[in-house]
């Protein structure tokens, strides 16, 4: 799965999900989703967990901070770290 598929399925999530979004043509990848009143706390969890159902992964609590939703761009680039760690079992630390 490539970057650019991550962030068309974000662009998804979002425009299904944010009323504020919906009528909007083009969302900035490099934005703050704050910024942009997309997220609020409520949507954070929503799409967190969006996120962890839909590619697999988990998301701690300790990596949801500002910089996390700093934009689309930047998150995309969370998960596809992620899901490459995954796909690499030899890249996992040992205990």
């Amino acid at each position: 799965m490539t970057k650019n598929d991550i962030i068309t399925q974000l662009i998804d999530y979002i425009r299904q999900n944010s009323p504020t979004v919906k009528n909007v043509e083009t969302i900035p990848l490099d934005a703050r989703l704050f910024d942009l009143d997309i997220l609020d706390s409520f949507a954070i969890v929503e799409m967190v967990a969006f996120i962890e159902q839909r590619w697999s992964i988990q998301i701690t609590d300790a990596e949801i901070t500002n910089e996390f939703f700093k934009g689309l761009d930047k998150i995309a680039d969370i998960i596809g770290s992620k899901l490459n760690t995954q796909a690499r079992p030899e890249a996992k630390s040992k205990d």
